[in-house]
C-alpha cells in the first residue's frame, strides 16, 4: 500500500526565490522543485518514492509525496521548517543584495540531500555555484573525499549518504576559490543558519544526531551563532553539547579539518603558531615536511571521520569518550595511514584545480583557470542590479499559463 501525503509549499513567485529558479533556463519551476525533492527521498533511501508538485489552485504550490515501502509523513515537518528557514535567508539576501551581487553570489539552499533518515550533519561555509549549476549539492572532490574516509572507517557504503546533510552557514552558491565577499555578508545570515541546522535536526528526543563543523570558518560561525554557549572561538577536535533548537535536544559537534584541505598536499605548508599556511614563507614561519603535513592531516580526518561514524550510529554515545576511542585507533595504525595518503594522493591529485571543489579558507585560493569561467546566471530578483561584470542575467520569473 502507498503512503502519500501532500504539503503546501508556498506562492509561485516566492518559490521561484527560495529555490533560485532561472525562468530562462526551460525547466518549469515545479519540476525543479521536484526534483529536489526526489533526490532527497532517493538519498533517504525510499525505494521507488515520488514527488511531483503542481498548483492546488490559485497561486499556490504544493507537493504530492509517495512512497511503496516507507512511511512518510514526517516529510510534512521538516519541508516547512526548511523552507521557513528559507525565508530567513531570502530575506537576508534581498537586504544586502548589492554587496551579494558584487562578489556575483547566487541564493542557493541546500536541496537534494536526506531530510527524513538522516544519521548526521556537515556544518560547512558556503556551496560552490556547481552545486547548483548541476543541481546537485553533493557533487564536489570535497565530498567524495570525505565519502572516502568513512568507508576507510569501515561505514557501508550503501548507507553513508545518511551522514552526508550538508547546511551551509551561508546559503551563497560562490566560486570555490574566493569567500572575501561571503566573509562580508556571512553575520547577516546567522539566524538564517541556526534556523536551517535546526529544521534539519530530529529535536524529538533528548539528543539529536551529530554534527561535524569543519574547518576555520565553520568553526568561527559555530562562536558567533552560539555565543552563550561557547565561550571561545573552537579549534580541531573541540567537542561541543548545543542546543540548537528551542526543546531540550543536545547537539553532539565536532570541529574537524576542511575536507578540501588535503588536496593541497603538494603546497609548500609553513609553520604559523598552533597551526599552518599554505603558500609563500615568511619571516618567523618555518617550513613544514610535506610527507609529514600530509600524514598529520590525513590522521585527523580519519579520526573525525570515525567520530562521526560512530556518533552517527549511536547518538546517545558519550562524545568525549568516542572521540578518545577514534584517536587512538588511528594513531596505532601509522603505516595504514600511510596507505591513504598514498592512495588519496593518487586520487585527487588534480581535486584543487576543480571548481567544484569548496574552499577550505576564509579567503582566496586558486582552483584552476577562473579567468576563462562563465559567470552564473544572476538570480532574477536582482537583473536590475547586476553587474557590468555579469554574462547573463535571468529575466523575472514569469508563470506559465499550464496547470497540473
Amino acid at each position: 500500500m502507498t503512503n502519500s501525503i501532500e504539503i503546501k509549499l508556498g506562492p509561485w513567485d516566492e518559490m521561484a526565490d527560495l529555490f533560485s529558479w532561472d525562468a530562462s533556463s526551460g525547466i518549469d519551476l515545479r519540476d525543479l522543485i521536484a526534483h529536489g525533492i526526489n533526490q532527497t527521498m532517493q538519498r533517504d533511501g525510499l525505494l521507488g518514492s515520488w514527488a511531483d508538485v503542481y498548483h492546488d489552485g490559485g497561486d499556490t504550490l504544493s507537493v504530492k509525496i509517495s512512497a511503496p515501502f516507507e512511511k512518510v509523513k514526517g516529510y510534512a515537518k521538516i519541508i516547512p521548517a526548511f523552507i521557513a528557514a528559507g525565508r530567513i535567508g531570502f530575506g537576508a539576501y534581498m537586504q544586502h543584495r548589492a554587496t551579494i551581487l558584487q562578489g556575483k553570489l547566487i541564493f542557493y539552499l541546500p536541496v537534494g540531500m536526506p531530510m527524513l533518515q538522516t544519521k548526521s550533519v556537515q556544518l560547512l561555509h558556503y556551496p560552490p555555484y556547481e552545486a547548483r549549476t548541476y543541481s546537485d549539492y553533493l557533487y564536489s572532490p570535497t565530498n567524495r573525499r570525505w565519502e572516502s574516509l568513512l568507508g576507510y572507517n569501515d561505514y557501508s557504503s550503501a548507507g553513508v549518504t545518511l551522514l552526508e546533510r550538508i547546511c551551509d552557514a551561508v546559503p551563497l552558491a560562490g566560486p570555490g576559490s574566493d569567500a572575501t565577499v561571503i566573509n562580508e555578508v556571512e553575520s547577516y545570515f546567522i539566524p538564517y543558519g541556526k534556523a536551517m541546522l535546526a529544521a534539519l535536526l530530529d529535536q524529538s528526543g533528548d539528543r539529536t544526531q551529530p554534527v561535524v563543523a569543519y574547518g576555520g570558518p565553520a568553526h568561527a560561525w559555530l562562536k558567533t551563532a552560539f555565543p552563550t554557549q561557547i565561550k571561545q572561538t573552537p579549534t580541531l577536535f573541540s567537542v561541543l553539547e548545543l542546543k540548537v533548537g528551542n526543546g531540550k535536544a543536545v547537539t553532539p559537534v565536532l570541529c574537524a579539518n576542511h575536507p578540501s584541505e588535503f588536496l593541497f598536499f603538494d603546497e609548500p605548508h609553513y609553520k604559523n603558531g598552533d597551526s599552518f599556511v599554505v603558500g609563500a614563507p615568511a619571516k618567523g614561519r618555518k617550513k613544514i615536511d610535506p610527507k609529514k603535513w600530509a600524514f598529520d592531516i590525513m590522521t585527523q580526518d580519519l579520526i573525525a571521520a570515525r567520530w562521526q561514524a560512530q556518533m552517527a550510529e549511536n547518538r546517545d554515545a558519550d562524545p568525549v569518550k568516542v572521540l578518545k576511542e577514534a584517536k587512538a585507533h588511528w594513531e596505532s595504525e601509522p603505516d595504514r595511514v600511510r596507505e591513504i595518503v598514498a592512495a588519496q594522493e593518487e586520487e585527487f591529485g588534480f581535486a584543487k584545480e576543480s571548481p567544484t571543489m569548496r574552499n577550505p579558507t576564509a579567503g582566496k585560493i586558486v582552483t584552476g583557470d577562473e579567468a576563462d569561467r562563465e559567470v552564473p546566471l544572476v538570480h532574477a530578483q536582482d537583473d536590475r542590479l547586476a553587474t557590468d561584470d555579469a554574462k547573463t542575467v535571468t529575466q523575472p520569473s514569469r508563470k506559465p499559463s499550464l496547470r497540473r
